[in-house]
């Protein structure tokens, strides 16, 4: 069960840390929960599915990821960060860890299965942190968009090429966990979380984009 969440004022902006310290159970089918954005593209385990598509999927998530995930993006009143005690949820898997300042761990998440294109901090941007693929053969269901842009659920099978389906990642901070990068080596990144005093780690480098796309080594597709 997560802590009381603790809010700290740093740099003038209220900061609201909401602890997950035990990973979140999520059901079988909640890796399935498929659906075509406007722009064409596939998202997977994000929590406007629950919203606005299927209630049922709002436990997909923990409550405390859905209020960090559904902020504004900085600057903004207030910030929401998940920590400083912090577990992936139990159908996700590490993909990262960057050393923030005073070496303070920031945890990046994807789902089980997927690959880490580019960490990615919280941000209104399209959700790219976590890519998968649907190869030539597989089937997948999704709620896709119709000419009247209404989603009904449709199932594809891919005929050609690869389908890329993007998952919403889950990052927060854990201070007392040791950081090290996939490789095995510290890493650090740049954070969107604010420039804050000593009781809240801030970032202190700035963020390069991977030339190399997803390996595409897995997927979590029939």
């Amino acid at each position: 069960m997560a802590s009381p969440s603790q809010l700290i004022t740093a740099n003038g902006t209220p900061t609201q840390f909401l602890p997950l310290s035990t990973p979140w159970p999520a059901a079988t089918d909640c890796a399935s929960k498929l659906y075509q954005h406007d722009d064409g593209r596939m998202l997977a385990w994000d929590p406007f599915y629950g919203r606005a598509f299927d209630a049922k999927v709002q436990s997909c998530h923990a409550p405390e990821v859905s209020a960090w995930w559904f902020q504004t993006a900085p600057p903004i009143t207030t910030y929401t960060a998940l920590g400083p005690s912090f577990a992936c949820p139990q159908r996700y898997s590490t993909v990262q860890v960057a050393l923030l300042a005073d070496d303070t761990p920031y945890v990046y998440c994807c789902p089980s299965q997927y690959d880490l294109l580019v960490p990615q901090p919280l941000t209104k941007a399209f959700p790219s942190q976590c890519v998968s693929s649907i190869f030539p053969g597989q089937t997948f269901t999704y709620l896709g968009l119709t000419e009247t842009t209404k989603r009904v659920l449709m199932t594809s099978v891919v005929r050609t090429g690869t389908v890329t389906v993007f998952g919403v990642p889950v990052n927060g901070f854990n201070i007392k966990a040791e950081a090290t990068s996939s490789s095995g080596a510290p890493s650090r990144t740049d954070s969107s979380v604010p420039r804050i005093t000593s009781d809240i780690p801030s970032s202190s480098s700035s963020s390069t984009t991977p030339e190399a796309g997803p390996s595409g080594s897995s997927s979590p597709w029939a």
